[in-house]
């Protein structure tokens, strides 16, 4: 009977992960840096950690990017950077195929800074629920190209800037459901696909659904 080792890690109050992490956690499965004030950047060694399957770095506050090789995590399967300030995350993060769950939920940004998603590729082919609510993102924030999740079921995008979406969400054939609540900017819609079931939205202005449909 094969045994499969399984390790969890919590690190709380550090401003850089040990190097002992990397080095001797080979078979590392989960890293939990989540609730981390003082952790302001990852070592580029972590793309080293090819068993990690979930990575937590929500509600640290001061951490305002991703290092290239967060994309060398071929078996990462959950990522969860809500509450930070990382505005713009590695273009290496469409390489991670068997990622189901993206979150950059509700981030710390100056004035005038705004979220910026890399172009997909036909990356992140297994993504099913990106979480991008109140990230201020304006018209450009998103990638003309992210039709291409053709895995993705929901997309939540409640709270942001922006005036339009980007028309390829009309590709998104998966999509199920669509967060769109607080999106007071927003003056035109795309066509949808046709298996959306739910759009959740607070337009409360007759004229402006009608508008807008």
């Amino acid at each position: 009977m094969k045994l499969e080792l399984k390790i969890k890690v919590k690190c709380i109050g550090i401003r850089e992960i040990p190097p002992f992490i990397i080095r001797h956690q080979a078979h590392l499965i989960e890293l939990d840096l989540s609730d981390n004030g003082k952790l302001v950047a990852l070592p580029s060694s972590i793309g080293m950690l090819k068993g990690l399957v979930t990575l937590d770095v929500s509600f640290c506050s001061k951490l305002g990017s991703l290092p290239e090789e967060i994309g060398d995590l071929e078996n990462l399967v959950k990522l969860d950077a809500s509450y930070t300030q990382i505005s713009q995350p590695p273009s290496s993060i469409v390489r991670l195929n068997n990622l189901i769950f993206l979150s950059f939920e509700g981030l710390c940004l100056e004035d005038g800074e705004y979220f910026v998603f890399p172009r997909v590729n036909e990356g992140l082919r297994s993504l099913k629920i990106l979480n991008l609510n109140f990230c201020n993102i304006i018209d450009g924030g998103l990638p003309e190209d992210i039709g291409c999740l053709s895995s993705l079921k929901e997309l939540h995008l409640s709270g942001n800037d922006f005036e339009h979406l980007a028309g390829s969400i009309a590709q998104l054939g998966a999509l199920q459901t669509l967060y769109l609540t607080y999106c007071e900017r927003i003056t035109q819609l795309p066509e949808f696909p046709e298996h959306l079931k739910t759009i959740f939205a607070n337009w409360s202005s007759d004229l402006i659904c009608n508008s807008l449909f």
